[in-house]
């Protein structure tokens, strides 16, 4: 990684990468050749993994929700529920 800075902070260590002048902090999987789990799966907390988590769910709930859609709609009984009701109400 380069221009990658360490800083201690409290205790913490806190990691900055630096781009002309800019610095951002970063989550290296590895530190000291060992390998961090958390900022493997999470990428450094927890709440981003729980928020990608709910994007992901919401998204899989939505192509789940339209495909079961589609299947009724294709299905004779709801062709013949609607045919029925529509010419009930002409």
């Amino acid at each position: 990684m380069n221009n990658l800075k360490e800083i201690e902070i409290e205790g913490n260590r806190i990691f900055l990468k630096g781009k002309n002048n800019n610095y951002r902090i970063v989550h290296p999987i590895k530190i000291d050749g060992k390998i961090v789990w958390k900022n493997l799966i999470c990428g450094g907390s927890w709440w981003n993994l729980l928020k990608i988590g709910l994007l992901v769910g919401f998204i899989l709930f939505v192509i789940w929700s339209y495909s079961n859609d589609i299947q009724a709609v294709r299905s004779e009984n709801c062709l013949n529920i609607t045919k029925s009701l529509y010419n009930f109400s002409i």
